[in-house]
């Protein structure tokens, strides 16, 4: 219930960003969304390339009753939705674009990703997460240490797994 909250509020917000400056629909999902506790708060802020349409704060940090209230410029960790939101969306544009083919090896972008049998791994393979490679749990130090973790990582299944 809580995901088909969450996506529908998605795509009112992709129409609603789209074609029109009616809010008073979206004011309600996430009215009732606080209501209903799927979250105790939220920052929305949809625009475009011009303006600023519409910019509201929600309901409060946490469950407590003494949780301050969100302000508009109020920031949360949405570390679980960067996937779907950020990444999903990124490569969406890349491949929209002709800059990144689905259907091509890893190695022909990132040729330091060829050793332990990864060389089989498509673009398609890691975002369908059918790459046979382990889930990455967290980072080592620096940013360059984390990547070279990443392109020496073993398969840990079978492509397709």
């Amino acid at each position: 219930m809580k995901m088909k909250r969450l996506l529908m509020l998605f795509f009112v917000l992709l129409l609603v960003s789209c074609s029109s400056t009616r809010f008073n629909v979206i004011d309600e999902i996430i009215g009732n969304s606080i209501d209903e506790r799927i979250f105790p708060g939220a920052v929305l802020l949809v625009g475009n390339s011009q303006d600023i349409l519409y910019h509201k704060a929600y309901g409060t940090y946490t469950y407590a009753e003494d949780s301050k209230k969100t302000e508009k410029n109020s920031l949360f960790d949405l570390a679980s939705l960067t996937k779907v939101f950020a990444t999903s969306m990124c490569m969406m544009k890349c491949i929209d674009s002709g800059l990144v083919d689905p259907d091509a090896y890893v190695i022909n972008y990132l040729p330091e990703f060829n050793n332990h049998g990864k060389q089989v791994i498509r673009i398609r393979d890691l975002l369908t997460h059918h790459s046979g490679m382990p889930a990455y749990a967290s980072r080592t130090g620096s940013r360059e240490k984390t990547l070279e973790n990443i392109m020496n990582m073993p398969m840990t299944q079978e492509l397709g797994e």
